[in-house]
């Protein structure tokens, strides 16, 4: 099966219009999702993470602007590609778009060898920047990006005594999937696992991939008790889920907090993940909030 060329989500209050445009985006071999408003649009956008957005401009709840401005303004989001599409053609209208932060503007009625023309600009300018932040299997954050948001997430927690919690997630006997499945299926497991955790945080909080098949996840503005419900619910998910091939897989997880500085807070959701995996794996471990980590 080729593979598909790329995610666009398609926002439109119209059925109609978003019905068009995804089977002309599905016969060019686009994975495509929609939305109907911008509160739903920015969810699938936090959530899922499309490489391109086709954005209308007039939607109900929040108009196309808004959504590209808390899009364009979020680090964690700015390399989306974003087309406003709109059958407000004025001058001052595409200004507009493009000065919140829109890569390209459409006018409807549009012409669907342009619009295709278009897009496959956008996911060409996109790649290096995608690189640049997301782990190429998984989707989620890069290791790069998470040590940046991390060490910009403890100076706010030290200087504002703001509580800070992470969660580290490590998949089970991984190596026996692959060796027993293969790495295809390995790498379904991955990605599998990955969707599972971005639909279950919040846009505020950053999830990466660390290394292999292990996953840091990290919370601003959440206390110890909130990280280990949230841990608590991941394991529950992952644990329930059906795996194409590998069936059901499970994982540990170490969790730590801190509302103070001079603390390792990446060595003690390490320890308790430690923990975690000499107890029997399956579990979620937390490590006393501020407790100091003594090295074996």
């Amino acid at each position: 099966m080729e593979s598909k060329k790329g995610r666009i989500l398609v926002v439109d209050d119209h059925k109609k219009i978003r019905s068009i445009l995804a089977r002309i985006l599905e016969r060019e071999n686009y994975d495509v999702d929609m939305a109907a408003d911008g509160e739903e649009a920015l969810e699938k956008i936090f959530t899922r993470i499309p490489d391109l957005v086709l954005l209308d401009l007039m939607m109900p709840k929040m108009d196309g602007l808004e959504v590209c401005r808390n899009v364009k303004n979020n680090h964690k989001y700015s390399f989306i590609y974003i087309i406003m599409l709109t059958a407000k053609s004025t001058s001052d209208d595409e200004v507009a778009g493009l000065d919140t932060g829109a890569d390209d503007y459409i006018s409807k009625p549009f012409n669907h060898k342009t619009l295709l023309a278009r897009i496959r600009k956008g996911m060409r300018q996109i790649k290096d920047k995608q690189a640049a932040h997301l782990d190429s299997l998984t989707r989620l954050y890069n290791r790069r990006v998470f040590e940046l948001f991390f060490q910009q997430e403890i100076s706010k927690c030290e200087r504002y005594c703001h509580p800070l919690s992470l969660i580290l997630a490590d998949l089970d006997h991984f190596k026996s999937v692959n060796d027993t499945y293969g790495h295809q299926a390995g790498d379904r497991v991955l990605k599998e696992v990955s969707e599972i955790i971005r639909e279950n945080i919040r846009g505020a909080d950053l999830p990466s991939r660390w290394g292999g098949e292990e996953i840091a996840v990290l919370l601003p503005e959440t206390e110890g008790e909130g990280a280990e419900i949230l841990a608590e619910k991941l394991r529950r998910l992952i644990a329930a889920h059906d795996f194409p091939r590998a069936g059901h897989v499970t994982a540990s997880f170490g969790v730590a907090s801190m509302t103070k500085a001079d603390y390792d807070l990446f060595a003690a959701a390490d320890k308790a993940l430690y923990t975690a995996k000499e107890k029997g794996r399956n579990r979620v471990i937390v490590m006393p909030e501020n407790q100091k980590i003594i090295s074996p």
